[in-house]
C-alpha cells in the first residue's frame, strides 16, 4: 500500500446511487384555513400495498387544530392504504373559519421499511378567493432530511424558512446570514425540541439586519426537514431546500509513517454521507487524485469502511460526529484479510473550511 495515497483509499468506495431504506415522506410547513389549502399527492411504485400513517402536527400545540384530510376531521394522524401503482390526493382543510390561518407538517410513515423506500409524492399550497376561485398555487418537493444547507436569495424581506424537527430528539439549528460580498451579517442558534415546528421570515430570525442580496446557511447537528419560500407582490414561490457540500482539511497522522494531507467534500443526506477526497502536497490539490466515498451517521457517529482490492479493509470513525463543530477526530484501522492481520492504525482530524 502507498502511504501517499492513504486517504484516497481509507475514503474510496463505490459511487453507486444510495436508496434510503424506510424513508418517511416529510413536508415541513402545511397551511390551512383563512383561505388557504394544502393538497398531498402520493404515488406507490411498488408491487406490494403500502400501509402507512399520516400524521399532521401543528406549529403551536396550543391552539385548536381542526384539520380535515378529505372532508375528514383528523385529531393527529390518519392511516393511508395506497394499492400497487395507485395514485392518492389528500386535501388538507379547516373544520373551523373562525380559527383562521394554521400550519404545521406533516410526516407520512410506514412500518414496512422496504415498502416505504417506493413511496413518492409532491405537495401543492392553494389560495383561494371566498367563491373557492383559486388566486395563488405553490409546488414544493418533500422536504429531504438535511444537517446542512445553503439558501441563496435576492431579496432578504420576502425569504421564510419553515424548519421541522421529526426527530425523537432535540436539534440544535445554526443559521448564518451573509450579504452579497461574503460579509457575515448576523447568527442565531434555534433549539427543536421533539416534533417542533417553526415557520418565520428570515427578517424574524435577523431582526434589524438590513441587505438586499445574500445567502442563509443552516447547520444541524440532527437531521430536520425544511421548506423555503419567496413571497413577492402577494404571490409565492419555492426555493430549492438541499444538501450543501461542506469542505474539509484532512490530516491523516500513522505512527511510524508520517502524516499526510487532503482536502474532503462531504455532502449529509439525512444519515448518509458522500463526497469526495483529494490528494494535497504543501496546500495544493494534486491532479488525478480525486476518490469519492460513502459513509454513514450511526448513533451520532459518522462510519465508513472500504475494501482496498482483494486484501485490506479499512475502517474509519468518527465518535460523536457534528457538522456544526469546526475540528472532528477519528480513528483509522487497516486490515490484511490474508493472512488476517492489523496492518496499521492511526488518527484522521477534519477541519472545516466553509
Amino acid at each position: 500500500m502507498k502511504y501517499a495515497n492513504l486517504l484516497l483509499i481509507l475514503f474510496s468506495v463505490s459511487a453507486t446511487a444510495f436508496a434510503q431504506p424506510g424513508k418517511n415522506l416529510t413536508f415541513a410547513q402545511i397551511a390551512f384555513g383563512g383561505g388557504y389549502e394544502t393538497v398531498v399527492n402520493l404515488t406507490n411504485r411498488g408491487t406490494a400495498v403500502y400501509n402507512g400513517t399520516l400524521t399532521l402536527r401543528p406549529t403551536d400545540p396550543t391552539r385548536p387544530y381542526p384539520a380535515r384530510v378529505n372532508g375528514n376531521s383528523v385529531s393527529a394522524g390518519m392511516n393511508l392504504t395506497l394499492n400497487p401503482g395507485a395514485t392518492e390526493s389528500l386535501r388538507i382543510t379547516s373544520g373551523d373559519a373562525s380559527a383562521g390561518i394554521l400550519s404545521g407538517f406533516a410526516i407520512i410513515r410506514s412500518t414496512n421499511r422496504e415498502s416505504a423506500s417506493l413511496l413518492e409524492g409532491n405537495l401543492t399550497y392553494y389560495v383561494k378567493s371566498a367563491d373557492g376561485a383559486i388566486l395563488d398555487s405553490v409546488g414544493v418537493a418533500p422536504s429531504i432530511p438535511i444537517r446542512q444547507a445553503v439558501i441563496p436569495f435576492d431579496d432578504f424581506q420576502t425569504i421564510a424558512l419553515a424548519l421541522a424537527n421529526p426527530t425523537n430528539q432535540t436539534a440544535t439549528v445554526r443559521l448564518t446570514l451573509f450579504n452579497e460580498m461574503n460579509t457575515q451579517m448576523g447568527g442565531v442558534t434555534q433549539a427543536l425540541t421533539n416534533n417542533q415546528q417553526i415557520p418565520k421570515f428570515l427578517r424574524e430570525f435577523f431582526p434589524g439586519v438590513s441587505l438586499t442580496k445574500g445567502r442563509v446557511e443552516i447547520q444541524s447537528d440532527r437531521a430536520i426537514a425544511g421548506t423555503a419560500l419567496a413571497f413577492v407582490g402577494g404571490e409565492a414561490s419555492s426555493l430549492p431546500f438541499l444538501p450543501s457540500i461542506k469542505m474539509y482539511e484532512a490530516r491523516l497522522d500513522v505512527p511510524g509513517e508520517g502524516t499526510f494531507t487532503g482536502h474532503v467534500y462531504a455532502t449529509i443526506l439525512g444519515d448518509v454521507v458522500t463526497g469526495y477526497v483529494v490528494d494535497t502536497m504543501n496546500g495544493v490539490p494534486q491532479p488525478d487524485t480525486l476518490e469519492t466515498f460513502v459513509g454513514r451517521v450511526r448513533d451520532g457517529n459518522l462510519e465508513i469502511s472500504d475494501l482496498e482490492g482483494s486484501n485490506e479493509i479499512s475502517f474509519v470513525r468518527f465518535p460523536g460526529f457534528n457538522p456544526l463543530a469546526r475540528t472532528q477526530s477519528g480513528t483509522i484501522m487497516v486490515y490484511s484479510l490474508n493472512p488476517p492481520r492489523l496492518e496499521f492504525s492511526g488518527t484522521i482530524t477534519l477541519t472545516a473550511i466553509n
